[in-house]
């Protein structure tokens, strides 16, 4: 089975601009309309991760609070973290310049990511793996339709990385 890499900031929900480092507290944030649907939409075809640039202890902070305000599914709050990659061997604070390495998920060509930072994000020779979103901000919240209309991309290039096996 395929993994469904989902990023969290600007994908599932809206940027944690005023999410706190220190207590790990991700602050206000809005999730993306339709997340439910999609969630229980995904998780029947893919193993379903969450690849972050957010601390995942604030990460996990974020999903329970979407599974506590019935935004997400319980089982939203157990799926496995993923952190991305310090540039350059080093952890840094700069959470918008960090790289997510599939392959820290799984082999080339089993994971498919789901990220609004396409061009950030991305580790070269991974580019046909990735499928970019845009980014949500909440005050799209009352017209954003992008978890239904991407559905289309994401079966399409499941199928083709299926027929590769």
């Amino acid at each position: 089975m395929l993994t469904l890499a989902l990023d969290l900031e600007g994908t599932t929900i809206s940027n944690l601009s005023k999410g706190n480092l220190s207590t790990m507290d991700p602050g206000p944030f809005t999730p993306r309309p339709g997340l439910w649907d999609f969630l229980e939409w995904a998780q029947a075809r893919f193993t379903l991760v969450i690849f972050t640039g957010v601390p995942p202890l604030m990460a996990r902070k974020a999903m329970g609070r979407m599974v506590h305000a019935g935004a997400a599914p319980a089982w939203f709050g157990d799926l496995p973290v993923f952190e991305a990659n310090p540039p350059f061997g080093e952890w840094h604070i700069d959470m918008t310049r960090r790289p997510k390495d599939l392959e820290r998920i799984g082999p080339p060509g089993t994971v498919i990511m789901i990220d609004d930072n396409f061009f950030t994000h991305r580790i070269s020779g991974q580019d046909e793996f990735w499928i970019e979103i845009r980014s949500f901000q909440a005050a799209d919240a009352a017209t954003d339709k992008e978890l239904t209309a991407i559905r289309p991309e994401i079966v399409a290039l499941a199928a083709r990385l299926a027929g590769k096996e």
